[in-house]
């Protein structure tokens, strides 16, 4: 039977935006030619586009078996361990496809993304120039430069890129979306309020320009701001800096409680510095709270994003009311349950930031864990205090170590 049939229907379906039926219409070809190139390549961007990274790599693999010298095979495994974090093997397939075929402004584009992923700038910007090279016309390419000049802070550059991606596709949303993040990240609340806002005209279900939008509309509040300046200067640097600063103030603070008088004055400043810490872990839940009091903005808000609202706000108030009631009727156990309430929600607040639904549903797994460790602790407070001890160190060095243990739950 001629699968040409099969391979049409399923072009058609794509376009339609109907990747599982395209993906039936696939499978039908390859039952009468199960080793067609065009058919596995189809079916492998297909199962990516619907997240199914698992089979999408198999598919690549068995694509690359057939063929050593298949520059998609590798390119889709690459954008698949991208796709779960796995920036060391989706680097080295890139770089493959690379040896392979030097002409596609495609790997040279998705480099600089990986690269963007990993805060590596000045590589970013080089793979962006490689690809503007073979295309200056790039879409992804020319957006690409726009956020990494952005982030190397060379605002002389920008504009005069920002008119050459707008007169390259005028009507593509993503260029939208990230000239106004680039806005955004430079303090121009307003104008990237509009790109945002024709990002969103352009393509309502653009979850980058959703965000965007949200942290534009919030920018306008000088406190937010503030902590949005923060939020950017820290994701602008490699590592875990937040929590690496929060843990230096509270060795040097506790250093400087060994000196002399002086030493309170540091102490009170290193431990306000320690609260807008903490604060800037959870201000995204807490700002949302802002949007739901906004005409325009309450419809941004996602169901995981007003669960993440409602999650801190009761942590906040519980602990606040066990700290209080601590300091009347001072009792340890009191304060305890304070530290806990205000602590938890940190890593719950971040598992609703997340998008990946493979990351996610084991991250839950994860601050569930830790839920359990702090419950076990309070549970042997009254029974054992030493064993309790234990368990509360447990749950600390998980806390602290979330951010670390993150990337790796979505390893496949």
């Amino acid at each position: 039977m001629d699968i040409e049939n099969f391979i049409e229907r399923a072009r058609v379906l794509i376009n339609l935006n109907r990747k599982p039926d395209a993906i039936k219409e696939l499978h039908q070809a390859l039952v009468y030619k199960p080793e067609n190139l065009v058919t596995l390549q189809m079916l492998c961007a297909c199962y990516y586009d619907t997240g199914n990274h698992q089979e999408s790599m198999e598919l690549a693999k068995k694509i690359i078996g057939l063929n050593p010298d298949a520059d998609l095979g590798f390119y889709y495994l690459a954008i698949n361990y991208g796709a779960i974090d796995n920036y060391p093997l989706a680097l080295k397939n890139i770089e493959i496809a690379i040896s392979i075929d030097p002409w596609d402004a495609d790997f040279f584009a998705y480099k600089s993304a990986l690269f963007i992923d990993q805060k590596e700038w000045e590589r970013a910007l080089e793979a962006t120039s490689q690809a503007l090279t073979i295309d200056p016309e790039h879409t992804q390419a020319l957006n690409h430069r726009i956020t990494t000049l952005t982030k190397l802070n060379r605002k002389g550059e920008i504009l005069t890129h920002v008119a050459e991606v707008l007169a390259a596709d005028p009507d593509n949303a993503y260029s939208h979306s990230t000239i106004g993040w680039s806005k955004l990240e430079t303090k121009d609340y307003q104008e990237a309020q509009k790109h945002f806002a024709e990002a969103l005209r352009l393509n309502p279900n653009s979850n980058h320009a959703r965000i965007g939008m949200v942290n534009a509309i919030k920018g306008s509040n000088v406190l937010y701001s503030m902590v949005l300046r923060y939020s950017f200067w820290i994701n602008n640097h490699k590592g875990n800096v937040g929590w690496g600063i929060g843990i230096g103030i509270f060795v040097l603070s506790r250093f400087l409680k060994l000196l002399t008088a002086v030493s309170l004055l540091f102490y009170v400043l290193f431990l306000i510095l320690f609260v807008l810490i903490y604060i800037s872990w959870i201000i995204n839940p807490i700002s949302n709270l802002i949007l739901k009091f906004d005409k325009f903005g309450k419809n941004l808000l996602t169901s995981h994003e007003n669960k993440a609202v409602n999650i801190v706000s009761i942590g906040l108030i519980f602990g606040v009311l066990f700290a209080t009631l601590a300091l009347f009727i001072k009792g340890t156990f009191l304060f305890y349950l304070a530290f806990l309430a205000l602590t938890i929600i940190i890593p719950f607040s971040n598992y609703y930031d997340s998008e990946k639904d493979q990351q996610t549903l084991r991250f839950l797994y994860y601050c569930y864990f830790l839920s359990g460790i702090a419950a076990v602790s309070l549970l042997l407070y009254f029974v054992n205090i030493n064993i309790a001890k234990g368990f509360g160190a447990a749950y600390l060095v998980g806390l602290i170590g979330f951010t670390w243990v993150k990337p790796f739950l979505s390893k496949v």
